[in-house]
């Protein structure tokens, strides 16, 4: 009977421990073990609905490697420009990666639209899409988000990514330096280990702020195909 209640303590203890960690943390580990058992097929594992606008653009051809999210030209506070190279494997700059940004509004709101559908009912319509050419870079103006009104949470932006021959997965989030809500381990990861934290590069005489993100495709994402990482 003792090793019985000794047993069932023991388990209280863990499953108080487990909830007692952040949610990131709990996060991380079902990405980083869960997903490489129940889905090794798919690169990241799978993205679930955040990733569901990443193909809502309007046309393909018209993509470039520069977008304008909505609010941005009406709102004058807050601007900012996130920009930054995106990397293949190995490092090289990788064209022809399509990059979906969405975030929320100054007051920590994802907005929407009567009537909205698809990923836009979920992820609100401050989102955006841009393609890279040969060097690799981007360039999204947008404002800054807010934190979630109800939670302790840092503001970010969602990082989703596609590129050919690989199924659409996330990255880290867009992460802004001195957020008293981000936890240690996303400000301590560096950005070629695809680390969120953004570097401020504004320089005297800009308009707005300029972050800097370099992206690298592939990077800490399991399940993610062998022959692209020889690219």
């Amino acid at each position: 009977m003792k090793k019985v209640m000794y047993v069932v303590v023991a388990a209280g203890f863990i499953v108080a421990l487990w909830y007692a960690v952040s949610a990131d943390f709990r996060q991380s580990v079902y990405y980083q073990y869960y997903t490489r058992l129940k889905h090794p097929e798919i690169a990241g594992g799978p993205c679930g609905p955040n990733c569901n606008g990443y193909n809502e653009f309007l046309n393909e051809d018209l993509l470039t490697n520069t977008d304008t999210l909505p609010l941005f030209e009406e709102r004058k506070a807050d601007r900012m420009l996130l920009t930054g190279v995106i990397h293949d494997f190995s490092g090289k700059p990788a064209a022809d990666i399509l990059l979906y940004v969405f975030h929320t509004n100054a007051q920590g709101v994802y907005p929407k639209r009567a009537g909205a559908t698809g990923a836009e009912a979920l992820n609100g319509y401050i989102r955006g899409w841009i393609k890279t050419n040969a060097d690799g870079r981007y360039y999204i103006y947008t404002n800054m988000p807010g934190a979630y009104p109800e939670e302790k949470t840092r503001a970010h932006v969602h990082c989703i990514i596609k590129e050919p021959d690989v199924n659409v997965y996330s990255l880290m989030d867009f992460i802004f330096p001195n957020d008293p809500y981000a936890e240690v381990h996303e400000t301590t990861v560096p950005q070629h280990l695809n680390g969120g934290l953004v570097k401020d590069i504004t320089q005297p005489g800009d308009t707005m702020k300029v972050y800097q993100r370099n992206i690298y495709l592939g990077r800490g994402v399991v399940n993610y195909p062998s022959k692209k990482k020889g690219a």
